[in-house]
């Protein structure tokens, strides 16, 4: 019989061994680690080919390290195998393991596969990413064949990680590449956005997608993709934030849709000939093309937004392709339009929608399309050479010239604005280069105004400063016959360089006290007024210097090289000038008398019929020659010493002052004879005979 107590006592009994049971059953479901002996067959499902006898748990983890078994192919044999992770123990031996399958896949959890051993592990079979893990390639490499990309996968390791066949994302997942080592991808379809991360370098044979796809980039290592192929007409962007350059270097076969770059820390590079005929916009960051077809066919155009860059290099021209929106500084403010390396050429319109720089940090940008928009701003900066050949028609805007590169202005010009050269050279090919004359042009102390062609710029205002760039001039003719019509401010003293051919300055030179210097192997004309105060004029160079004006300036005269040649009318040069004409150098009078301070030097004077006179105060000596028919005349109370072998033919008159003559044909020939007035005296010395020369003299002389 039963007691109460008794029921309970044995109830107890039965339910402590249920749980003891439970307990023992939830314990044998535990993971464990498994390890591959293969001492039956090369069949992952048969359990006498594990440590344990029995064929591991979903939940296990699994082991094949070559030190344990001799069988290194394992089988599938068509059936999916599911594992918490794979580890490849170290082994000094030289076998690697593979797996194959005719159909079933590795299924890898949270463990990830990691290689110990220095041999390169090969999964022939298909695997399957089923849990977030990673591929640490330690010691060896890694190589898969097809890959079921179903959760975020994480690359490291120093050794090779390839997977040779496909990588197939159904939906949006991230890569975080940490690896050293080389990581390739042959083909990977991609079914949603992949975000990157990491330092390491990975790169893709063929990427595939069927719909709008983004790669949000926020690695540091570079993503090389070989070519990209759309089914339908598919758009490509590339964002995120990381610094890592995407590189596109196939073909982009996206039907009608395009490329977006949209990566403000990055440069995305194309240099495959893509086919494309969408609009390929830059959004943020920078987008080289690297290819004449890099942007697709010419069809849809490329829009730049504010802050972000094309950038070109490599030698390039993407034809008639419309840029479109174009504004701002672009990344780090070297330009929106960026000519990175080469000669490379831009053929379509541009479209300025704001403010704009265009950049060129090497090589030569070619601008041959018009440049337009309303009342923009253009700015030219960089170390590079830009060409635009295009016409700029930009209203009101201005343009200037920044960093030590080259401008060179050929087009039909109608922009209104000012022109400001702060840097390098601007040169003008044109007749309208540099706009309408309404805004007026500026060089800035080591900037140059140019010019080439045969060119003339009209009655534009011309404010200059300084030796130009490099000390080349500050306004420079380079070839050809050029001439600028308007007026010329010099802020400070200033330098103009004639290369070749001639330059002609037909405008007023004026500026307070500011010297001048002409120099070059070609020749200047300068037929406007120079009134620049007490500034000096200087002539050095080998080639040839016309002044044609009323000149006022008076500051010295230096002939140091070449010649300077007076036309147009008497005193070309103000009587407060003093004239020096140094060895091997040329004063021209050309047939029109001239009055200047005093005469020294030791160069040629040549008189072409005209009266040359000199004096002040001042004494000076000339050793040189004058020559040519024509007459010198000896004014204020100073002494003039001539002492080199003269030729002139006209009479020599001295009115006031001293002529000391050193020379027994100081006076010239004598034709003419030589005239003292009275107050003056003509001195000889130095032992010399002056020969059947008429003197005629009045007076006491000098006192």
């Amino acid at each position: 019989m039963f007691t109460n107590s008794t029921i309970c006592r044995r109830l107890a009994k039965t339910l402590w061994f249920w749980v003891a049971g439970l307990v023992l059953v939830v314990s044998g479901a535990q993971a464990a680690t498994v390890t591959w002996d293969g001492s039956s067959s090369t069949a992952w499902g048969t359990g006498a080919n594990w440590s344990t006898g029995s064929t591991p748990g979903n939940t296990d983890s699994v082991v094949f390290d070559e030190d344990s078994t001799t069988r290194f192919t394992v089988d599938l044999a068509g059936t999916n195998r599911r594992t918490a992770g794979i580890t490849f123990g170290s082994s000094t031996g030289t076998n690697a393991f593979t797996f194959t399958s005719s159909g079933g896949v590795v299924q890898v959890d949270a463990g990830g596969v990691t290689n110990n051993d220095t041999q390169t592990q090969t999964f022939s079979a298909g695997f399957t990413v089923r849990t977030a893990h990673t591929w640490n390639a330690a010691s060896g490499g890694l190589t898969f064949n097809n890959v079921a990309f179903d959760a975020n996968l994480t690359l490291s390791g120093a050794n090779t990680i390839a997977i040779n066949g496909t990588l197939t994302a159904g939906a949006s997942r991230s890569l975080t590449n940490n690896s050293s080592g080389s990581v390739s991808i042959n083909t990977f379809a991609l079914g949603g956005t992949l975000t990157l991360a990491g330092s390491g370098t990975t790169n893709i044979t063929s990427l595939t997608f069927a719909a709008n796809r983004t790669i949000t980039n926020n690695a540091t290592g570079a993503l090389n993709i070989t070519g990209a192929t759309a089914t339908g007409n598919r758009r490509l962007t590339i964002a995120g934030t990381g610094s890592g350059t995407t590189t596109i270097s196939g073909v982009a076969a996206l039907n009608g849709g395009g490329i977006t770059m949209n990566n403000a820390n990055a440069s995305t590079i194309l240099s495959g000939a893509n086919t494309y005929t969408g609009t390929t916009i830059i959004t943020a960051g920078t987008l080289v093309a690297a290819n004449n077809s890099a942007l697709g066919t010419t069809a849809a155009g490329t829009t730049i937004a504010s802050g972000a860059t094309l950038g070109l290099q490599g030698g390039v021209d993407i034809g008639t392709e419309a840029l479109t929106s174009v504004q701002g500084t672009g990344v780090g403010a070297n330009g929106a339009i960026r000519n990175i390396s080469g000669d490379n050429t831009v053929g379509g319109t541009v479209t300025y929608a704001n403010a704009t720089t265009i950049g060129s940090t090497a090589g030569t940008l070619t601008l041959s399309g018009t440049q337009t928009g309303t009342n923009r701003n253009l700015t030219f900066a960089g170390a590079g050479n830009v060409n635009v050949t295009g016409n700029i028609t930009t209203g009101a805007g201005t343009l200037t010239k920044t960093g030590n590169g080259t401008l060179t202005l050929s087009g039909a010009n109608t922009y209104t604005g000012a022109t400001a050269i702060d840097g390098g050279t601007l040169i003008a090919g044109s007749d309208a280069a540099l706009g309408t004359t309404a805004g007026g042009v500026t060089v800035a102390n080591a900037a140059t105004l140019a010019f080439q062609g045969g060119i003339t710029i009209g009655n534009e205002a011309l404010t200059v400063s300084g030796a130009g760039f490099g000390s080349s001039g500050a306004i420079r003719n380079i070839s050809g016959n050029n001439t600028y019509q308007g007026g010329i401010t010099f802020n400070a003293d200033s330098t103009i360089t004639s290369v070749a051919d001639t330059l002609t300055l037909s405008g007023a030179l004026g500026g307070t006290n500011r010297s001048l210097i002409f120099n070059g192997a070609g020749n200047t004309t300068v037929s406007g007024a120079i009134s620049t105060g007490t500034g000096s004029l200087t002539m050095s160079g080998s080639g040839i210097l016309t002044l044609s004006g009323a000149n006022a300036y008076t500051g010295a005269t230096t002939v140091s090289s070449g010649t300077l040649m007076l036309s147009g009318g008497a005193d070309r040069i103000s009587n407060s000038s003093t004239l020096s004409v140094s060895s091997g150098a040329t004063f021209d009078l050309n047939g029109n008398n001239e009055t200047v301070a005093s005469i020294s030097g030791a160069g040629n004077i040549l008189l072409g019929g005209a009266t040359l006179t000199s004096g002040t105060t001042t004494s000076t000596t000339f050793s040189g020659v004058i020559s040519e028919s024509g007459a010198v005349t000896k004014q204020g109370t100073g002494t003039l010493t001539l002492s080199g072998a003269n030729s002139y033919t006209g009479l020599t008159t001295v009115s006031e002052g001293t002529l000391n003559i050193q020379n027994a044909t100081a006076l010239g020939t004598s034709a003419a004879g030589t005239t003292v007035s009275s107050g003056a005296t003509l001195a000889l010395q130095g032992g010399i005979t002056v020969a059947d020369e008429t003197l005629t003299l009045t007076g006491t002389g000098a006192s």
